[in-house]
């Protein structure tokens, strides 16, 4: 256990992960104030061998779920994060969306859509990652894409 957790009184470091977990931790570790949980943040603290590492959220192209953790996918990396799907949905913002039980991703990365017949949906992401969407998120993520889209043109 290193000397932080221990000085503070956390058990393990599974426990400082759940802390940073927290939306109002993470605001502030990003460098924006915080009014309430669904403030989105620019960054994301997390511990990675040893150390805590920023990784900006606009670099991160997908995420997915790992029981009680989640895996985030950034330039050719993966981090290994002690929160869930839905803590992260509730701080990153508009452009990430949440494409099936187990994902969300980028919209900013999504470099093709591709349709696999039957109403199935494929998006492949710039780092050649392929996802598949499910069938309840297909119209949300038509409408969100439809959106940035129009937002770019303004």
């Amino acid at each position: 256990m290193d000397k932080f957790a221990q000085e503070k009184g956390f058990q393990t470091k599974e426990k400082l992960g759940r802390l940073l977990a927290e939306p109002r931790l993470l605001a502030l570790l990003g460098g924006q104030e915080s009014q309430d949980e669904s403030t989105e943040v620019d960054r994301i603290a997390i511990e990675h061998q040893g150390k805590i590492i920023q990784i900006l959220c606009r670099e991160i192209d997908w995420i997915e779920s790992q029981q009680q953790y989640v895996q985030l996918h950034s330039q050719g990396k993966s981090y290994l994060y002690a929160t869930t799907l839905a803590g992260l949905e509730n701080v990153l913002g508009e452009k990430f969306l949440r494409i099936h039980r187990g994902y969300i991703v980028n919209c900013s990365a999504i470099t093709e859509v591709k349709s696999l017949g039957n109403g199935r949906l494929e998006l492949i992401l710039r780092d050649n990652t392929k996802l598949q969407v499910s069938r309840r998120k297909k119209s949300t993520l038509r409408r969100i894409l439809n959106h940035l889209a129009a937002k770019k043109l303004k």
